[in-house]
């Protein structure tokens, strides 16, 4: 079996040659610099090439940052600038960049996925875990309550540029699988409710199709009480995947 077999296989439930082997949560920068003090070498500074050196599969990542154009996952260092929507929509101008040279930089890597020698994976920020970068997790908390609008707008921002990233992806290639970053499990369970998901993605149900059939992931940092598939009908079905 390929790469692109053996994942597809094994999200199926059905019988594989052997596991896949990769990280899906790329290392922090301390440890690749407690790394380079253990014999790393230190030319081998993309995440690609040290995921290479460690002799894993080769599943190439693409998160497309909300605030800086870099498609690593970078640790965002603007958290909690917002407090109100004036703080947003002074703020507005320096978020949203523009992949699209990172997105032109996907091809070769479509061309190893094509012949089964590479896994594209790519990473879109959801509708908790943004809202929570620009406002910390307190603040965010209140704002649920004090200043819905103000959530209602980041999350439409968001949605905009999420499909505008698809849009564009789809028109070279097709990843075999996407996760969407929200971290909103916590030690009792998720920290929004399924209603407000829904409340804040039912406008991309309008959204094309462009990938057909895969996997989504919706990636809680905890346990979910709830029946999981029902989080991802709401989640991920009606924002970005329904006709």
């Amino acid at each position: 079996m390929n790469h692109v077999e053996r994942f597809r296989a094994l999200m199926s439930f059905q019988e594989v040659d052997k596991l896949p082997r990769w990280e899906w949560a790329m290392w922090w920068d301390r440890t690749i610099e407690r790394w380079y003090g253990e014999g790393l070498p230190v030319d081998l500074t993309d995440i690609f090439t040290i995921h290479d050196y460690f002799g894993l599969d080769p599943y190439k990542q693409y998160w497309f940052s909300t605030t800086e154009a870099t498609i690593e996952a970078a640790q965002h260092h603007i958290e909690g600038v917002v407090s109100n929507m004036d703080d947003y929509l002074n703020h507005k101008q320096y978020l949203y960049p523009d992949h699209g040279k990172a997105i032109e930089g996907m091809r070769p890597w479509f061309k190893r996925q094509q012949a089964g020698d590479a896994v594209i994976w790519i990473t879109l920020e959801g509708f908790f875990w943004f809202p929570r970068t620009m406002m910390g997790f307190v603040k965010l908390m209140m704002a649920y309550y004090d200043q819905p609008e103000l959530i209602h707008k980041i999350n439409e921002d968001l949605l905009d540029f999420n499909l505008k990233i698809l849009d564009q992806i789809a028109k070279i290639g097709k990843p075999v699988f996407m996760t969407i970053a929200e971290d909103m499990s916590y030690n009792n369970g998720p920290m929004i409710s399924r209603e407000h998901m829904y409340e804040h993605t039912n406008r991309g149900r309008h959204a094309r199709r462009p990938f057909g059939r895969g996997f989504m992931t919706v990636e809680t940092w905890n346990k979910i009480k709830d029946d999981p598939t029902q989080w991802s009908e709401y989640h991920v079905r009606k924002k970005m995947l329904s006709q």
